[in-house]
């Protein structure tokens, strides 16, 4: 049971911190802090992986295709608890549904991207062991990190027209 929880939370840790330098990276800001900031947070982060994979299981048990679809929904929560850790993992899996809404197509292409690299990852798997893999991995999650924050700055904007056309409706009613 020990080694059970042991590897949950090391997996929790390692999640975290992955996902924390990929954003960092992506903000320009990487410290080798972000490689132990997931220290304190493993639970936290093996909550929001439970919750996940009950939900895709649970729309997968409805047909294969709501399961995807909830897998592409809820790709970007580790992302959102890793820059609101205040956040629970319920809250960051309903606004990662809510920012992949019209985006699945574009996650779907990016990872479709890497299909090569895990073919060649496969087969070099029987050549240097894991080390392909172990080099893919950062690159992947880099990629999705860049994803996340292009959706990030695609609602800023979002909000930000939306201001202005307030503004401007307000302005001209004056």
């Amino acid at each position: 049971t020990i080694l059970v929880f042991g590897v949950l939370y090391c997996l929790g840790f390692a999640s975290w911190s992955q996902r924390a330098m990929s954003i960092a990276l992506m903000r320009g800001g990487l410290k080798i802090s972000h490689g132990v900031s997931g220290w304190g947070n493993g639970w936290r982060m093996v909550s929001l992986i439970m919750w996940q994979q009950t939900f895709i299981f649970f729309w997968a048990l409805l047909l294969i295709v709501p399961g995807i679809r909830a897998a592409f929904s809820y790709v970007l929560a580790p992302y959102l608890l890793v820059d609101h850790p205040d956040w629970s993992p319920r809250q960051c899996i309903a606004e990662s549904k809510r920012m992949m809404e019209g985006h699945r197509w574009r996650y779907f292409c990016l990872n479709l991207s890497f299909i090569w690299w895990h073919l060649l990852s496969f087969v070099a798997l029987y050549v240097i062991g894991n080390l392909a893999q172990f080099l893919l991995v950062p690159y992947v999650d880099s990629a999705c990190a860049a994803f996340y924050e292009d959706l990030l700055d695609r609602e800023d904007q979002r909000i930000r027209d939306a201001g202005t056309f307030e503004n401007e409706r307000q302005g001209s009613y004056d």
